[in-house]
């Protein structure tokens, strides 16, 4: 009788021990749907690469082309999503569900006035930040451009044109992916990198056979990028408010950016072009300096919302610091 119940009291503790409340199912499932999150963000990456290996030298191109796109997106989408991250969490836990919804608005208006400007400039100025940062720079320090060849800076230059418009689409969503983070939902976001790797796949697919471009590699991944944002936006939407306003506000700072990286462009380009290195880096650097002051130029004078909280912002951390 002792026996039966000491087997009794050990299984019972074996069933008590693999019994997981409600916060350890939750972790244990959110920790593997970001393992998985981050496969199917691999993955992409493998399929460029495949359709790619089927053009000379497109694979090399591609992947320089793709990690420029990845540097503002670091500098910029993920710090803003990080800060944001914990004050949404916060708000989250604590049922402030209207505080939650502002500060998703705040974020998307500062990730959207940060965003759109640089991704403006890396289209309209694409082939100049490529020549700039894959020949001028090596010429400016070892004396000649290396063995990147003339043909690799013009497809590097032609991939990146298109990559580049992915910027903002990939920027904006990462930021809801760590809105629904914030909401302790995890399925979201996989769902959403599903699609955009089913997509990516299918559009390569379909460009491959129709139009054999390297061109479609690219296309590709921006539409995919596009149709991965929809969904989440899809779902996301109602954890926003004023969505009217930073649509608004989102096409305002377009056409500022858009008018601002022209007007640069052409003015800029009435200089005499010089072969000399260092003289071409300048001159591209000046480009994407002018075009961003001229864009927060414009947004404050005009009174953008954004423009003038940011402003405010740094008046008073630079009054604090001094």
């Amino acid at each position: 009788l002792k026996r039966e119940s000491s087997e009794e009291s050990n299984h019972i503790s074996l069933r008590e021990f693999l019994r997981f409340d409600s916060y350890i199912r939750s972790f244990i499932g959110g920790f593997f749907s970001v393992i998985l999150l981050s496969l199917v963000v691999q993955v992409n990456g493998i399929v460029s690469r495949f359709f790619g290996s089927f053009f000379d030298g497109v694979v090399a191109a591609s992947t320089n082309a793709y990690l420029l796109v990845q540097v503002p997106i670091g500098m910029f989408s993920v710090a803003v999503s990080i800060v944001g991250l914990k004050a949404l969490s916060e708000h989250f836990s604590k049922n402030e569900i209207d505080n939650f919804r502002k500060l998703s608005e705040q974020s998307l208006k500062v990730l959207n006035f940060l965003i759109i400007p640089i991704t403006t400039v890396m289209v309209i100025l694409s082939y100049d930040i490529v020549r700039m940062i894959y020949r001028d720079i090596s010429g400016i320090f070892l004396g000649s451009e290396g063995k990147y060849s003339t043909l690799a800076l013009k497809l590097t230059q032609e991939l990146f044109s298109i990559y580049a418009i992915a910027t903002y689409l990939l920027s904006l969503s990462s930021l809801l992916s760590r809105i629904s983070f914030a909401r302790r939902d995890t399925r979201t976001p996989l769902i959403s990198s599903i699609i955009g790797v089913v997509m990516n796949i299918l559009a390569n697919t379909i460009i491959f056979i129709t139009l054999r471009s390297y061109l479609g590699i690219p296309l590709a991944f921006v539409i995919s990028s596009f149709a991965s944002l929809a969904f989440i936006i899809a779902v996301e939407h109602r954890n926003i408010s004023n969505k009217e306003d930073i649509l608004y506000e989102g096409i305002k700072v377009t056409i500022i950016s858009i008018f601002s990286s022209f007007t640069i462009n052409f003015l800029i380009n009435l200089i005499p072009v010089s072969s000399n290195y260092t003289f071409s880096f300048l001159i591209t650097a000046t480009k994407i300096l002018l075009s961003l002051t001229l864009t927060v130029f414009i947004a404050y004078i005009m009174g953008i919302k954004t423009a003038r909280y940011l402003a405010k912002r740094m008046k008073t951390l630079y009054a604090r610091n001094h």
